[in-house]
């Protein structure tokens, strides 16, 4: 079934679907220890908590960009994409397979599996900074764009929480691992603007190929972050509050 607009009835509903899931995942984070793995310190220097934070984050950040924006807008992103003239040969396809593999089933998977390997604490707040970075640095030239507001109000600030409380000199993990998994979350922006790049020369057209394409690197991604995450080696215990 398919709107008025070209795009299809779930690519409309999905943003929805995910703020449901963002609201209900926040509650259950900060009223329950469920979404938490060391109980013998703050939620806020335990990994899997700040895991599931970078996870939730990401579904109200779709929301802003694909729902509705903070001026009243639906799909903006999409449409600033096309009067960027990046977008035109850009199907929902792309979009979907860039957002749902990655917000709604790798970061939750990484989440789950930070119980095991502390270091994925860090995956999806830093690739989110560098994304959030990304918002902003457009403010100069297009004012607010969907996606700036909830990157200055969560992305940046969470990934600079995590950058200071966990990596470094007598902190859980070393620099090595922070810029480490800083690299896989550049190689994952390179992944998402190759395929962009791909849909405007005529490489990669359809949504079929173009959902495909970007939910292969995501799910590659997810197992760099995991890699990452296994090797690590973790410093000095973090003292107790």
């Amino acid at each position: 079934m398919e709107l008025t607009d070209g795009y299809s009835l779930f690519f409309h509903c999905w943003p929805w679907m995910g703020l449901g899931a963002a609201i209900t995942l926040t509650i259950i984070a900060f009223t329950t220890n469920l979404l938490r793995s060391n109980l013998s310190v703050s939620r806020w220097k335990d990994p899997t908590f700040i895991a599931w934070l970078g996870a939730i984050e990401y579904m109200f950040h779709n929301f802003e960009e694909y729902g509705v924006d903070f001026a009243g807008r639906t799909l903006e992103f999409t449409y600033m994409m096309n009067e960027m003239g990046l977008g035109a040969a850009v199907t929902e396809g792309a979009y979907l397979g860039c957002n749902i593999p990655f917000v709604w089933i790798t970061g939750p998977v990484l989440a789950v599996l930070s119980r095991r390997y502390p270091a994925l604490c860090g995956a999806m707040p830093i690739f989110a900074l560098v994304n959030g970075l990304s918002h902003v640095a457009q403010l100069p030239n297009v004012g607010y764009n969907p996606g700036v507001a909830t990157s200055i109000v969560l992305f940046i600030p969470l990934g600079i929480y995590t950058i200071c409380t966990f990596y470094g000199k007598r902190k859980m993990f070393s620099w090595k691992t922070f810029w480490l998994t800083f690299g896989v979350a550049v190689v994952y922006m390179v992944c998402i603007l190759g395929c962009i790049g791909l849909a405007n020369v005529g490489m990669l057209t359809g949504n079929v190929l173009q959902f495909t394409f970007i939910t292969l690197c995501t799910f590659g991604v997810g197992f760099l972050f995991w890699l990452v995450a296994r090797n690590a080696k973790a410093n000095k215990p973090v003292s107790r509050d």
